[in-house]
């Protein structure tokens, strides 16, 4: 399960409720560490690069259902098709049950001025929190472009190199041209 990079809270909400939905009542669990760039810059979330493109006021997320190559995944992805829909189709209920909570301007995605890492050999983690997996160690200076803040957490791209991203605590980081 994947959201745009631009995500606003809707589509957020939208993944979350599917992502939770899809692994209680289909048994196969979220691949934590499968997400890629690319699923989250996919050409339908696009809006800003492509005529057809799903609106940026639209709710979005992409799923996987599993891996064709697990033999667990399989059974319910080929031989039990309906258990797979049943469970998305419940995710979107679950996320229409809570849509009456969204208000408009949750519609719509932030956009984030560009900061730098200001603390020496900063942890760019997997996931928010001083838990998680770090993915790789960022030197001060380094040029980020965050895409989402979230209790205290920033996820972030790095600038130049769109390969790496991942979570950094925002106490590491500071706007460019000073803050």
């Amino acid at each position: 399960m994947s959201v745009p990079w631009r995500a606003s809270a809707a589509s957020r909400l939208l993944g979350d409720s599917i992502e939770r939905a899809y692994g209680e009542l289909s048994g196969i669990p979220a691949d934590r560490y499968g997400v890629t760039y690319n699923m989250r810059g996919y050409y339908a979330f696009s809006w800003y690069r492509f005529e057809h493109a799903a609106a940026p006021s639209t709710p979005a997320a992409i799923i996987e259902t599993g891996y064709i190559t697990s033999p667990a995944d399989r059974r319910v992805i080929v031989d039990d098709p309906e258990t797979a829909a049943r469970a998305i189709t419940a995710g979107i209920i679950r996320y229409l049950g809570k849509r009456a909570s969204v208000g408009p301007d949750q519609l719509v995605a932030r956009s984030y001025a560009p900061m730098i890492v200001a603390s020496d050999r900063a942890s760019l983690r997997f996931f928010p929190g001083d838990g998680e997996r770090v993915s790789m160690v960022l030197p001060s200076g380094t040029v980020v472009r965050p895409m989402h803040v979230e209790n205290g957490w920033v996820e972030l791209i790095v600038w130049g190199n769109f390969r790496i991203f991942g979570w950094m605590r925002e106490a590491d980081l500071k706007a460019v041209g000073g803050g």
